[in-house]
């Protein structure tokens, strides 16, 4: 009779070999060297609650982790941040970042090869395969609040307790500093970082707190300006998603004194909407969406007199939009897309103040900040072309 140890040893090496195969095929040929991967750590029990309001138990620091949402709110920057040059280690997998993030994927992974070599996990409600993910080993799943729903439809949820592999909610779209902080010491929390999480954000918090507080002192005497924001990515043709107070762009607008055409949420609006409530000021922004060439195109990519071009034909392709008192009164900004619902976004909280109210942050300078950020935390460098403001 075979006994059970040897059994449990045939079924061991079966997943191995399997799970090895699944990674060449997710990656396309060519899996990551695992003698690179970080192993978890043990450690004395600890319990954190993530931003979901879930609260998990655990006697391991994270080594090696599958990751969603990159580059639009889930955990990849701020792990960049925490982790620094050896964030490749401590993943099992990337989604490449591929095709929103296009630009900055090419960008992140030329300055950090190890990246190109990692297995592609695919995007969970499309080609995201919860067993394949599995085989690979991940310490954890770490996304989005905003993606939960979206996990529990698809089954990852239930898949991955089946698997005894632990899930974690952070949450930037809420744009609220204390979520944000929260999230990234949350992180910091599970990978034994927490000295360098409680370094990045105070730094955020700091930064941006100290513009709400010109904002509110500003909004004293003054009243709020009338914006309207839109997603660039389906060109002038076609109107796409404006922000309301509540998230990511119009969360950042209205707390940085601006009214938002768009009240709550994310939809598109009509045109007649806009065009009624006349805003002031507009915001639009811009990507490399891989399939999408009449957007604007901000970011490591961009050149500056081909998204200026691009964005004045929003106006001039669309009815009646070249009467808008912003476009009359050259008050139409661009940014990139990406530069919210990140850790990185108090730069983009400083433009905004600015936007809003040019003459009182006329000391600020984005860009600037954006850069001693990368210098300070990330283990890439920054180049292109990534906010616009209007020209004299």
């Amino acid at each position: 009779m075979v006994s059970k140890k040897v059994i449990a040893i045939v079924i061991v090496v079966a997943l191995v070999t399997c799970g090895a195969g699944v990674a060449l095929a997710l990656n396309g040929g060519g899996g990551s060297d695992d003698s690179t991967r970080a192993e978890r750590q043990s450690c004395s029990p600890y319990t954190v609650k993530d931003l979901s309001g879930k609260e998990t138990t655990l006697d391991y620091k994270l080594g090696a982790v599958a990751t969603q949402y990159s580059g639009s709110g889930g955990p990849f920057v701020i792990m960049s941040a925490i982790l620094g040059k050896n964030l490749h280690k401590h993943l099992v997998g990337t989604e490449g970042l591929n095709p929103n993030r296009m630009d900055i994927w090419n960008s992140f992974s030329n300055d950090m090869p190890e990246l190109k070599k990692l297995p592609k996990l695919g995007t969970i409600g499309t080609d995201w395969d919860s067993s394949a993910v599995a085989l690979l080993n991940p310490d954890a799943l770490i996304t989005s609040t905003k993606q939960k729903k979206e996990l529990e439809t698809n089954g990852v949820d239930k898949a991955f307790a089946k698997a005894n592999i632990p899930i974690f909610y952070i949450n930037l779209h809420s744009e609220e500093i204390t979520d944000i902080c929260n999230s990234i010491r949350l992180i910091g929390k599970l990978f034994g970082k927490e000295d360098r999480a409680d370094e990045l954000a105070n730094y955020y918090e700091t930064k941006a707190s100290s513009v709400y507080k010109r904002v509110a002192n500003i909004l004293l005497t003054k009243e709020r300006p009338v914006v309207y924001s839109e997603l660039s990515i389906d060109g002038p043709a076609k109107l796409s998603n404006s922000y309301g107070n509540d998230i990511m762009w119009g969360a950042l607008i209205y707390k940085c004194g601006g009214k938002n055409v768009q009240t709550t949420g994310y939809t598109p609006l009509e045109s007649a909407v806009v065009l009624t409530a006349n805003p002031s000021k507009i915001l639009f922004t811009g990507s490399y969406w891989a399939n999408n060439t009449t957007a604007i195109q901000m970011g490591f990519e961009a050149d500056e007199a081909t998204a200026r071009a691009k964005a004045k034909t929003f106006f001039t392709e669309r009815v009646g939009w070249t009467e808008l008192d912003a476009y009359k009164n050259n008050n139409v900004y661009v940014i990139n897309h990406g530069l919210s619902r990140e850790v990185w976004d108090f730069a983009s909280v400083m433009f905004l103040a600015k936007m809003i109210f040019p003459e009182e942050f006329k000391d600020l300078d984005p860009y600037k900040e954006l850069d001693t950020f990368y210098k300070t935390f990330l283990p890439f460098k920054l180049h292109g072309c990534w906010y616009l403001e209007p020209k004299a």
